[in-house]
């Protein structure tokens, strides 16, 4: 079966930095992939590629069966249409309200019809639990909030892949919880293809169905959160636990809270 992304051989330079060097995989119709790595390891770079917003020095990326590096920018706005992208910090629109917020990519589109426009801000907002919130201003929320209106923007145009950056940075663990699990059900319920940048590794334990290790400008790893968890790999040891991997008490209770999170994640789509 064809992959619904496939990141080929991608390579990019900034200057004298070289950023990636040969970065491949492939994330499949309806999964769930996060990309992590530590910093300046080209993680948010790759999503920019998936968008074609940045087109690769060498390599390609495929989009549904559709090549979106180094073509017309005509293509590439044909290929946009499947994919809905949230920032790192939600980038909403200060001087715009939630709803207008929601509508943006929807009239950027031509959509024209109140009535349509209404009616899908509304189901947009109901499907990330902020039913009749239209009016409030980006100033009078809270950042779970901001988060939320940012995955509604992204998911109005009722795309098929759905990229995040940094999700659920500078939130609090209890609606970091919140926002993972509603990316997921989003993943789940809807089929969408999803790629996820993250640093927050209870959340990708959490949500992902396959992760990418980035090192150097490469892959260094691929596997599920089950296969990371027992990894006796050192690199991916340190990257997991961080600097406690020679305090054997404290590996030991990460390990165990990363196993529990993995227990409540199948508790909890087994009850929906």
């Amino acid at each position: 079966m064809q992959p619904f992304i496939r990141v080929s051989q991608l390579k990019q330079s900034f200057g004298a930095q070289e950023v990636l060097k040969g970065v491949s995989f492939d994330v499949d119709k309806g999964e769930l992939l996060a990309l992590i790595g530590g910093s300046g390891a080209g993680k948010s770079v790759i999503l920019k590629h998936l968008d074609g917003l940045i087109d690769p020095l060498d390599g390609y990326v495929d989009i549904d069966g559709r090549r979106i590096s180094n073509v017309p920018e005509k293509v590439k706005r044909e290929i946009r249409s499947k994919i809905g992208f949230m920032f790192q910090q939600g980038a909403l629109f200060d001087s715009l309200s939630v709803g207008e917020n929601v509508a943006f990519p929807l009239q950027e589109a031509g959509l024209k019809n109140e009535e349509e426009l209404d009616s899908r801000i509304s189901a947009a907002l109901e499907s990330v639990g902020l039913s009749g919130q239209e009016e409030k201003m980006p100033a009078n929320l809270s950042g779970g909030m901001i988060k939320r209106v940012a995955v509604a923007r992204a998911i109005v145009m009722t795309p098929e892949c759905l990229l995040y950056d940094e999700p659920t940075a500078g939130l609090d663990p209890i609606v970091t919880d919140s926002i993972s699990f509603l990316i997921r059900q989003i993943c789940k319920d809807k089929g969408i293809t999803t790629v996820i940048v993250s640093h927050d590794m209870p959340s990708v334990i959490r949500i992902a169905d396959k992760i990418v290790y980035l090192r150097e400008g490469t892959v260094y790893w691929t596997g599920t959160p089950e296969e990371l968890l027992h990894s006796e790999d050192p690199v991916l040891k340190k990257f997991l636990y961080g600097d406690s991997g020679e305090d054997w008490a404290s590996l030991a209770g990460m390990h165990e809270n990363f196993q529990r999170v993995l227990l409540e994640r199948a508790e909890r789509e087994r009850n929906q």
